[in-house]
């Protein structure tokens, strides 16, 4: 009964199942059932973000555009990408100096982050291939203090294009071996091999050279506009430059030299170190000038409280300015130049180079002085330890945690500048006096790369994952790729504190000397 019945549905359909077995064997011989061709950009994120952009390229570098909806202003942390959503090779968002973004609610921006596999390798793949990980999002809600985790899925094809007009090469001169995760095309799932592939970065040079006023000090980028904001120390001006054009010239008070930017407000803060106040900018405009201490020099932003402190370096203070006020004024040790914020503690902490110490600020009040080596000259935070690393006069390196100083790394003669590097979580020291940089990994010297003279000043560039030196004593930037040096790049006379620029992903350096602003890309 059962083989009758079997005939009868054979007889009545036998056809139709003939005709759907030719198609099928057809759209399998056209290719039309790999995933591979039908593969768009999927990323989704939970706890309130919503990823607008997706690009992956060739050597593993993911740039992903946020909106944010969680309800409540954040501080974007740290972020990651891996393949198991954990909280592995987490790199803070460049945004000197606190390293973290601030997104108010309906906001978005856009991060670099550098994705890896479970052997802690890069993961690579070549242009066209299927990207397939997944992000992590440290965040801190603003109102509550609470600080939260977001997991996201991220699925797209490799690109050789990136973002802002950079375009990995294989003509260029400046090539980079790796052993990486390379992702295979050959089935319809995404599967991980380890290989020797070879990555080729367009190699950093000058596009363009801007006069700006007399001996400018420092650069600062400014995300709402994406100007540059150069103080010019002896013409008490800022020049805003847009691209390669100066659009405005800003007069400041007496011999201005550093500026900070407060992202709640839009507002730069710029020092003026000989008439003891600080110019407020929105745009091209001073819209306040508050007195503060004497000899004010330099200037952070703490996104915990949206204050603004400021560094007197003449009356051993800090002033705490809340939008256009000072709201206190914070006693330190001598001589204070440089101060930088921790995320992990919401604590400020200032270089006291005549007292030897670091003040730690919490609010408006010091809550440890910390001793270190000598002279203490600036600090960078590392989000992988969370710890604090300070140059010293001593040729050291004092790591900070929390309030206690863990360790004490000896490095070239006089370290003065200092930078983490979120592609490696490694520290960049630089030796200003030996012409090297110190590259700490943790707590330890891993290698010393030789520059150029005189290095006192650094940036790192997220779009390539270059460190870039400024040599003063040799008027050339050293890029760093790693632990090698890819690069010396010619600018003008005694290059000073630089910027990045992530709309065009080019580094703005301030010529003192030569009143120029070097653009490299």
């Amino acid at each position: 009964m059962r083989l009758q019945s079997a005939i009868e549905f054979l007889s009545t359909y036998g056809w139709a199942i003939l005709v759907l077995a030719v198609v099928v064997t057809a759209l399998f011989a056209l290719n039309l059932f790999n995933i591979n061709n039908y593969s768009s950009i999927q990323c989704s994120v939970s706890q309130g973000f919503t990823c607008t952009n997706l690009v992956v390229t060739e050597n593993g570098i993911a740039y992903v555009e946020l909106l944010q909806s969680t309800g409540s202003p954040v501080n974007v942390t740290a972020i990651g990408c891996n393949e198991n959503g954990t909280a592995t090779h987490m790199q803070a968002p460049y945004n000197p100096p606190s390293n973290q973004v601030f997104m108010p609610i309906g906001s978005s921006h856009a991060f670099t982050v550098t994705c890896y596999n479970d052997q802690g390798q890069v993961i690579t793949g070549k242009a066209g291939q299927t990207f397939d990980a997944r992000i992590v999002i440290n965040y801190t809600d603003e109102e509550t203090g609470i600080s939260a985790i977001a997991l996201g899925s991220v699925v797209t094809k490799f690109s050789t294009s990136l973002p802002g007009g950079i375009t990995t090469v294989t003509t260029a001169a400046i090539t980079s071996s790796t052993t990486s995760s390379t992702t295979s095309s050959t089935t319809s799932s995404t599967t991980s091999s380890t290989t020797s592939s070879t990555t080729t970065i367009a190699t950093p040079s000058l596009v363009a050279t801007v006069t700006v006023g007399s001996n400018p000090y420092s650069a600062t980028y400014n995300p709402s506009n994406n100007y540059i904001y150069v103080p010019n120390f002896y013409s008490d001006t800022v020049s805003v430059i847009s691209g390669t054009s100066v659009v405005a010239t800003v007069p400041v008070g007496s011999n201005p030299q550093f500026a900070a930017y407060n992202p709640s407000n839009n507002y730069l803060y710029v020092t003026n170190d000989n008439s003891d106040t600080v110019s407020v900018i929105s745009g091209t405009s001073v819209v306040a000038t508050v007195p503060v201490g004497s000899s004010p020099y330099s200037a952070t932003y703490n996104p915990s409280n949206n204050d603004v402190y400021v560094v007197n370096t003449g009356s051993d203070t800090v002033s705490v300015i809340s939008g256009t006020s000072v709201v206190a004024t914070v006693p330190v040790g001598s001589y204070p130049y440089y101060a930088t914020y921790n995320p992990s503690n919401n604590d400020v902490y200032v270089m006291n180079p005549d007292s030897d110490t670091v003040s730690v600020i919490s609010g408006t009040s010091v809550v440890a002085t910390v001793p270190v080596g000598s002279a203490p000259q600036v600090a960078t935070y590392n989000p992988s330890n969370n710890y604090l690393y300070v140059t010293t006069d001593s040729d050291t390196v004092s790591v900070i945690s929390g309030t206690s100083v863990v360790a004490t790394v000896p490095v070239g003669s006089t370290p003065f500048f200092v930078i983490y590097n979120p592609s490696n979580n490694d520290v960049y020291v630089m030796n200003a006096y030996s012409d090297t940089v110190s590259v700490i990994s943790g707590t330890s010297v891993v290698a010393t790369v030789p520059v150029g003279s005189s290095p006192f000043f650094v940036t790192y560039n997220p779009s390539n994952n270059y460190i870039y030196v400024m040599n003063t004593g040799s008027d050339t930037v050293s890029v760093i790729s790693g632990t090698s040096v890819v690069a010396t790049v010619p600018v003008g006379s005694d290059p000073q504190y630089a910027t990045y620029n992530p709309s065009n992903d080019d580094v703005y350096v301030p010529n003192h000397l030569s009143g120029t602003v070097s653009v490299l890309t």
